[in-house]
């Protein structure tokens, strides 16, 4: 896992892409209504959920697993997923319709990058962390990666991160105005960029919203509300 990894919330909804500061805590598990109607939750990965990421994997489209991974693999290992879930890692979710618990339709991940010996780096402080995502293909275009990036830079500005890092392909458009829209700096590097997003910054800031709003993602500590094209994020209930 050594250097950032893709971030690929490919065709998905990129407007709207302010992440809500939070209240206390740290929203690991929430309930999104998408603007087609459809509602998703996303929690905290187990090791018992590789079955059903792999299973993801085998559905997406060639396409999709190259913008996530910069090469065509069709599965995770059993001791890379358990390093991924572990908590010396980083966090890492999957999300799945409200009504398919068993079927998972995306994974997000933020973890730690540059931090050698964890236990002594955390505590000094967390430093940068590296996002990426992995949309079911059939799932892409509704607006769901665009609310798990922002959902998992707040999730990321709580733990005190000072930065995300990402490898995004050049020609992934949509990834790409996510995060200049989110205010990431972005560094071309061939058929590659570098995406580094500062989240020491804007935090006690007013929302900065692009043109023409659209899922509005609400961490723990927030009422729910709806964007203007109706998707809201809500925390689950407990249980």
């Amino acid at each position: 896992m050594g250097g950032p990894t893709a971030w690929s919330p490919p065709y998905a909804a990129v407007r709207d892409t302010y992440a809500h500061p939070a209240g206390s805590g740290t929203a690991t598990d929430w309930t999104s209504l998408l603007r087609d109607g459809a509602t998703t939750r996303t929690r905290l990965a187990a090791t018992g959920d590789l079955p059903s990421v792999n299973a993801l994997h085998a559905r997406c489209s060639p396409q999709s697993l190259v913008l996530r991974y910069l090469t065509g693999r069709r599965h995770l290992s059993a001791a890379e997923w358990r390093t991924l879930v572990a908590p010396p890692a980083g966090l890492t979710w999957v999300t799945h319709p409200a009504d398919e618990p068993d079927r998972v339709i995306a994974v997000t991940h933020v973890l730690h990058i540059g931090t050698p010996g964890l236990g002594t780096a955390r505590e000094a402080g967390p430093g940068p962390a590296e996002l990426a995502l992995l949309v079911d293909d059939i799932w892409q275009n509704r607006g769901l990666g665009a609310a798990l990036t922002r959902q998992a830079v707040t999730v990321a500005r709580q733990r005190g991160h000072s930065e995300l890092h990402a490898l995004v392909l050049a020609d992934n458009r949509p990834a790409l105005a996510l995060a200049r829209s989110l205010g990431a700096a972005v560094t071309p590097e061939g058929s590659q960029c570098t995406v580094r997003l500062s989240l020491t910054r804007r935090d006690e800031a007013a929302p900065r919203r692009s043109r023409g709003a659209a899922d509005g993602v609400h961490p723990r500590g927030n009422p729910r509300r709806a964007a203007p094209d109706g998707t809201t994020t809500a925390p689950s209930p407990a249980g």
